[in-house]
């Protein structure tokens, strides 16, 4: 089990959920957490989907808590 904590991630937006407020990513290692993936995350914040399309690069990052992952900050990746 990985210490709680915010850890970064990249990878690629394949789905988002505006009603759930989730976004499935085809995401890189993160490390301490997860190997390489395709992995659907609930947000923190739905605003920040808003500004996301499928098939974009995107940088988040994975905050984990107590045996819970959310994505607390997701952008678009320049």
């Amino acid at each position: 089990m990985p210490p709680n904590g915010d850890y970064p991630g990249r990878g690629v937006v394949t789905k988002i959920n505006l009603e759930l407020g989730s976004v499935e990513l085809e995401h890189e290692e993160i490390k301490g957490v997860m190997p390489a993936m395709k992995m659907e995350f609930y947000v923190t914040d739905r605003k920040q989907l808003d500004s996301l399309k499928v098939g974009d690069k995107a940088n988040f990052t994975l905050r984990y808590w107590n045996n819970t992952e959310k994505i607390s900050n997701i952008k678009k990746a320049e």
